[in-house]
């Protein structure tokens, strides 16, 4: 229900939050969140990370697996996860994982970091979204997905003209070039 997916959200904020300074305390929050609700794939994930980051290969094992029988997700390519849309509703910091992963693999592939670009702008690190953005023109200089994201992110750190100017080159080139930024970044149903 709604109500459990604000819990989660916020408990999965909270541990994205902790985990760099304080690893353990976001695997606390995440073990108490699924103490309430145990077979929630985007909680098994984050914890997953977390464990691993911990050196608990056991225990990211266990998550990883379970998580993995409750989706049908293939973290095995990384490629294929970091652009999956149901990685992104479930986890944003795994999705960013696994397109890290995947850049580690094909660093010239434009539309990695382009979707780098989007998952960092999601996760409100927009600095770091605007250098993936950047990445992506400087490999396809036409790409207007690429155009776009960088000028959404110089946009929203002040530098407005030269912002406007790149969404308004790569919507002219595709009219669907920025439709990634008209969805939500939350939905709230009733399904979990």
């Amino acid at each position: 229900d709604a109500k459990a997916q604000i819990f989660i959200g916020m408990a999965q904020a909270l541990a994205s939050n902790l985990k760099a300074s304080d690893p353990a305390k976001a695997e606390t929050a995440l073990t108490n969140a699924l103490s309430m609700e145990s077979d929630f794939p985007a909680l098994l994930i984050d914890r997953a990370g977390i464990r691993a980051m911990q050196g608990d290969s056991r225990g990211a094992a266990a998550d990883m697996a379970r998580f993995k029988q409750l989706t049908r997700i293939n973290l095995d390519d990384p490629a294929q996860a970091c652009v999956s849309r149901s990685l992104f509703r479930h986890s944003r910091d795994a999705a960013l994982a696994m397109c890290d992963k995947a850049i580690e693999r094909e660093e010239d592939d434009a539309a990695l970091h382009i979707r780098r670009g989007y998952l960092l702008h999601a996760l409100n690190r927009e600095n770091e979204a605007a250098a993936a953005y950047r990445t992506a023109t400087e490999l396809a200089p036409s790409n207007p997905k690429a155009k776009y994201g960088l000028g959404k992110m110089l946009k929203s750190a002040g530098q407005t003209a030269e912002g406007d100017a790149l969404m308004t080159e790569a919507l002219s080139s595709d009219p669907r070039a920025g439709e990634d930024y008209n969805t939500p970044l939350y939905e709230v149903s009733g399904n979990a």
